[in-house]
């Protein structure tokens, strides 16, 4: 009887600690994660969700678009709170940590109240997948946004598929939509394109129907914009040549400016257009096709230092001040290696009056070669950057033989 008890007893107490176990085993699973990689999830207007890449440890926040990572070092990471300036952008990211991180991305660009809803949650894909679609998409589609409106526009869809993943991105006159990343899934019986990317200034959502080679979807642009788009399969379809969207008016013959440096002195083109062949980049620090444009120009100084490059930069803010600290924060995260001067507001017709002699600013950037009589070379509208993989590839490429930095017979 003696052993029986023992034995029953025994086997009470297996069954505790297998019980405390299990409870301990369901109360680890259960813990909340604040560090590690998740999904970000922005919660645009119409209950519509823009998810991007992101992972958290002690050394670092990295944001990931496709190839395109942006690491972030200086942040705060403590048990209830994250918070983060964005690299080159005037925004930024602040979580509280409850059961997961929920807080805000704050677009100081856009405003001081434009804020957008935002959550962490643990996914390992971007876009839950689910069901699978058969489709193989073409690499190449000519898109029209707005269509059928005065606001039309065309566009070239570049995409690479992998499975059911895919990345690319969308190419206008203007510029690129940089590094998209999603899904292309079969939902309802149809099947969807899903891509998008977060930079701290874009935030993009494209989310399309795809059925009989053609595309009908929506792009979302944060909180302010959105638009309808549609596509069809072409390899065939150009974009203008970006050579000759901008160019001198009439009755002008040379390309000249004088605005204040980032000292508050006032400088013209005489004293920097020194060199025989000089680049002027007309930019803007919260412009992302800017920012790529930028990184271009510095590694290609880097890679000639007798290069003589001058950005005009037209901001957000009218007041110096203000735009000053912008374009430091951008020269000082990107380490830009020459000169910037404060030109005026963002506004396209406001930059076209301060550069008369130009038929219009249609882009951020764009681009002017020119001597250092000011006579003018080339102007190169938008910037396509890495995101566009070959396509940036022949423009490095037609770029160094127009400065002679490469033989112009090759």
């Amino acid at each position: 009887m003696m052993n029986t008890i023992k034995y029953l007893l025994s086997g009470i107490s297996l069954l505790s600690i297998m019980a405390c176990n299990t409870s301990n085993m369901n109360q680890k699973a259960e813990t909340p994660v604040r560090t590690g990689h998740f999904i970000a999830e922005l919660e645009l207007r119409d209950s519509v969700t823009l998810p991007f890449d992101i992972s958290i440890s002690e050394k670092h926040v990295v944001i990931t678009n496709g190839k395109e990572e942006i690491s972030i070092q200086d942040f705060e990471l403590n048990d209830s709170l994250l918070s983060f300036e964005m690299p080159v952008f005037n925004s930024r990211i602040e979580l509280r940590f409850e059961e997961n991180w929920k807080g805000y991305w704050y677009n100081i660009t856009k405003g001081p109240d434009y804020k957008i809803p935002m959550t962490l949650v643990s996914r390992d894909e971007r876009f839950p997948a689910n069901g699978k679609s058969n489709i193989v998409l073409a690499p190449k589609w000519k898109v029209t946004f707005s269509p059928n409106t005065e606001d039309a526009y065309p566009a070239i869809g570049q995409f690479k598929q992998l499975g059911h993943k895919v990345t690319g991105t969308f190419l206008t006159e203007t510029g690129d939509y940089r590094f998209l990343e999603g899904v292309i899934r079969n939902r309802n019986s149809e099947d969807q394109l899903l891509l998008s990317c977060f930079d701290g200034s874009h935030a993009f959502l494209f989310e399309a129907i795809i059925r009989d080679g053609k595309m009908k979807g929506t792009f979302y642009s944060g909180n302010h914009w959105k638009e309808p788009f549609v596509a069809e399969m072409n390899d065939e379809f150009e974009l203008q040549s970006a050579d000759s969207l901008t160019f001198l008016k009439p009755g002008y013959d040379r390309f000249s400016f004088s605005f204040p440096d980032l000292k508050g002195d006032t400088i013209n083109s005489e004293e920097l257009l020194t060199a025989d062949i000089n680049i002027v980049q007309i930019l803007g620090s919260w412009c992302p096709n800017c920012m790529d444009e930028t990184e271009y120009l510095v590694n290609l100084k880097r890679e000639f230092p007798a290069l003589n490059i001058v950005g005009l930069c037209f901001e957000m803010s009218d007041s110096y001040e203000s735009a000053m600290t912008a374009v430091n924060k951008m020269r000082k995260d990107l380490q830009v290696n020459y000169p910037m001067l404060i030109a005026g507001t963002s506004s396209k017709k406001m930059a076209s009056e301060k550069l008369p002699m130009l038929n219009k600013i249609m882009s951020y950037p764009t681009t002017i070669i020119c001597d250092k009589n000011g006579k003018v070379l080339l102007i190169h509208t938008g910037f396509n950057g890495s995101g566009t993989g070959d396509l940036f590839e022949k423009f490095d490429q037609k770029f160094r033989k127009t400065l002679g930095l490469i033989n112009r017979s090759n």
